[in-house]
């Protein structure tokens, strides 16, 4: 009796999203990484000894710029860099049989 096992096609949609979900990671690793230094280096001490600027702390002035930057940063990978990959589980766009796209 022949068992009828179904092979497994890999989807390349996975190759994609996996890099992509990388990139993402790393970028937002760093974005915290540049928000805490800035607020533990500019933040420390006693706050009658801060610096200021237009009244507000200069920790929370370098962090709303690092915020403003990742925002822009965010923007211009998803506009730019990143594809528009359809979850579906029919793609049109991908033949299943030949694990291409067309």
């Amino acid at each position: 009796m022949e068992s009828k096992k179904k092979s497994y096609i890999p989807d390349s949609r996975f190759a994609l999203i996996a890099k992509e979900a990388r990139i993402v990671s790393v970028f937002w690793l760093l974005y915290f990484a540049a928000t805490m230094t800035a607020c533990y280096f500019l933040g420390g001490g006693d706050p009658a000894e801060y610096s200021y600027i237009l009244g507000f702390p200069s920790w929370f002035v370098a962090c709303v710029l690092i915020c403003v930057i990742g925002v822009v940063v965010a923007i211009y990978m998803l506009k730019r860099r990143f594809s528009d990959v359809s979850l579906d589980a029919k793609n049109p766009d991908y033949d299943y049989t030949k694990e291409e796209k067309e």
